[in-house]
């Protein structure tokens, strides 16, 4: 303390000054200047750092420096004494007062919780009747009516983070895990509160580490994105259905596995919800995968994008599908006339037809090549066959063909033309 005697100074004696003291010593540079002699240089250098070593007795946790410019202007500089003295001296000195209100109960909660896990948040004025500015060397002030914006930011245990949450079924095999990434942290005086998401932003997952307890609480929610990228939502949906299907949670915390506890009934919708939607984006994943073709969709897909979506992952996969059809015209070149006519000149009017055509998938706007497909009606007859009007070469008829006896259509893939 005789040592130092800037920290007797501030904490025994109190830690304001007044201005007057500190804007005196900064008058004392100029007051009665020496005589102009060969020892003015030595006698104001040692005026100045008289001053400055007065100065640097009022605060234990900031040095000050001078420069006389030529101009005549003094400028003070304001150093920390020493690494992490800025953290140390309060700039803020508040006095709280938290009536018995819902208002005033979450003002207490969110004062509570950033003290204590550094969370961020906003105290009201009318929570603050008092409020003062603490500035370095007693320059600061009271302050009214101002919000006081709480958080301590950690961003160094954001790189240290490593989570996933598993779900796990009832011999303890893991059917669905979901890897989370970590995007900002807070620290307070019994732990650290760390956001999660996983890649797509649909779960989030704030998580509170209380070292003083030694507990653990997480708490996931699935939220539907507007727009996304199917190849990074796939994973949460696949999770929100194995937990829609009664799977317990495991959460796994830079390498240690915690749980699994049951998170109780979770509805991502209707019952069976999630399993169907994370059926359609499984197949959604497979055309672009196989296609090539990646891009966002948004939530709005029709049952009839659905369907076809379906149905041309399938076909990418190899299988032959069976489905229905209703119409189906075909345009005839003039080359083509006569054996599409002798094919159906039979007394029977009843056909099998087998049709190939280059197929596409319209997804929102969005065209999709599938490659070439083979169609065999089993049972169609024709409805039509007249001139083309749509622009089509000269010559050119529209064949229309409709179910007979049954609608069923055999479509697959030809790998060879494809």
């Amino acid at each position: 303390m005789a040592h130092k005697p800037e920290i007797a100074r501030y904490y025994a004696h109190g830690r304001r000054y007044e201005l007057q003291e500190i804007l005196d010593l900064l008058r004392g540079i100029g007051a009665e200047p020496p005589p102009i002699d060969h020892g003015i240089l030595r006698r104001a250098a040692e005026r100045a750092g008289g001053i400055v070593d007065t100065l640097n007795q009022l605060d234990p946790h900031y040095v000050f420096a001078m420069n006389l410019r030529p101009e005549g202007r003094v400028h003070v500089s304001v150093i920390p004494r020493y690494p992490g003295a800025e953290s140390d001296s309060p700039w803020l000195s508040p006095r709280f007062e938290f009536s018995d209100t819902p208002a005033g109960d979450d003002a207490r909660r969110t004062l509570r919780d950033s003290v204590r896990f550094g969370t961020r948040g906003v105290i009201a004025a009318e929570h603050i009747p008092e409020m003062t500015l603490n500035v370095p060397a007693g320059l600061g002030a009271p302050l009214e009516g101002y919000d006081m914006v709480l958080g301590t930011p950690a961003p160094t245990i954001v790189e240290e983070v490593n989570v996933a949450l598993v779900a796990m079924d009832s011999t303890g095999g893991a059917v669905a895990r979901l890897p989370l990434i970590a995007d900002d942290a807070s620290r307070g005086t019994s732990g650290v509160e760390i956001s999660l998401s996983d890649k797509s932003a649909s779960v989030t997952a704030p998580v509170r580490l209380d070292a003083t307890e030694l507990t653990f609480n997480l708490n996931w929610q699935y939220s539907q994105p507007d727009t996304f990228s199917p190849l990074d939502l796939l994973s949460a949906v696949k999770f929100a259905a194995a937990i829609e299907g009664g799977a317990d949670v495991a959460v796994i915390f830079n390498g240690e596995t915690l749980g699994p506890q049951n998170p109780g009934t979770v509805r991502f919708g209707e019952p069976g919800d999630a399993a169907r939607y994370a059926f359609l984006l499984e197949h959604l994943v497979n055309v672009q995968t196989k296609t090539g073709h990646f891009f966002d969709v948004s939530t709005l897909l029709t049952l009839d994008e659905a369907s076809e979506i379906v149905v041309s992952s399938r076909l990418l996969d190899g299988e032959t599908v069976q489905a229905t059809w209703e119409r189906m015209e075909l345009h005839i070149t003039p080359d083509g006339r006569e054996a599409v006519a002798a094919a159906l000149s039979a007394t029977s009017p009843t056909h099998n037809a087998q049709v190939g055509a280059h197929m596409s998938l319209v997804i929102q706007g969005r065209t999709i090549p599938i490659g070439d497909v083979t169609r065999i009606l089993e049972s169609a007859r024709v409805l039509s066959w007249e001139a083309a009007d749509d622009g089509s070469p000269p010559g050119t008829t529209v064949l229309c063909l409709v179910p007979a006896d049954r609608n069923t259509v055999t479509v697959f893939l030809d790998t060879e033309c494809t």
